[in-house]
């Protein structure tokens, strides 16, 4: 356990010893401070097939496509060229959002978390960030509906697909570092999933009706939850490591679980 106390977080994300020998090539395979760690739950794991396209799906072949929820004076325009035919990019655009997602649900379902088990331990508590933009841009849609303006769903796709690629839990990697890369892929895909899901573009527009500016108060706020929650550099995770681990008399390996509310410690 002594052995233990040295290790820290370095600059290149791994967690080292004194000697410089890697005991992780990222904190906790996905460099998160457990502090910022909460339950959420995986809607793409917890929905059918048939409510992930119900849902999120942007049916632009259907006549009805955007009815009573694409609002404003720029989707009503981009709407009417999409129906006429002018918009091949768009529909190109949307359908990729949908094959993604569907992609993150196979993956989720079938390899990452087969028991089916949809609560998970994630930073960013998107859920509450979304209902908070609501309330804090509430005023807004009190106003008169004409007045309001939400971005087009495209546009919204390109907003979110900026905002995950500036979403990285290492810094600075060349793209020749192969296992690095991989190593920044699979610490941000459960993350990835469900952020695109929450932050897909029928949702933000059909059910949490988001204005251009609370839209863009909520992106400011996800992409400064994620980088508090990073585990900083320099940080010593040892210490926090024996904290959590102690050896019986017998040998046996013991979890210590300290509450910070009942300052209780149990020994499971």
């Amino acid at each position: 356990m002594k052995s233990m106390e040295t290790l820290k977080v370095r600059y290149d994300g791994t967690v080292r010893n004194d000697n410089e020998d890697i005991v992780q090539f990222l904190y906790g395979e996905d460099g998160m401070d457990a502090v910022y760690i909460e339950d959420q739950d995986l809607d793409l794991i917890k929905w059918s097939h048939k409510q992930v396209d119900d849902k999120l799906r942007n049916n632009h072949e259907s006549p009805d496509y955007g009815k009573n929820w694409l609002l404003g004076d720029d989707n009503s325009l981009w709407l009417k060229e999409l129906q006429e035919g002018r918009r091949t990019a768009d529909r190109k655009i949307m359908d990729e959002e949908y094959d993604r997602l569907k992609n993150y649900k196979r993956k989720l379902c079938q390899e990452i978390y087969p028991d089916g088990e949809a609560k998970q331990h994630l930073p960013v508590p998107i859920d509450r960030l979304v209902k908070t933009s609501q309330m804090i841009f509430e005023q807004d849609l009190k106003t008169e509906a004409g007045d309001l303006e939400y971005y087009t769903p495209v546009q919204i796709i390109n907003k979110v697909n900026a905002l995950m690629d500036s979403l990285q839990t290492i810094k600075g990697l060349d793209e020749s570092d192969e296992l690095g890369l991989e190593t920044l892929n699979n610490s941000m895909i459960v993350l990835n999933a469900h952020l695109r899901t929450r932050l897909n573009s029928r949702r933000v527009l059909e059910q949490d009706k988001l204005t251009k500016r609370s839209l863009d108060w909520l992106l400011g706020e996800i992409k400064d939850k994620f980088e508090r929650s990073l585990a900083q550099a320099g940080e010593m995770v040892g210490t926090i490591a024996v904290s959590n681990v102690k050896m019986s008399g017998s040998g046996r390996m013991q979890l210590v679980m300290l509450s910070l509310d009942s300052k209780k410690i149990c020994i499971a």
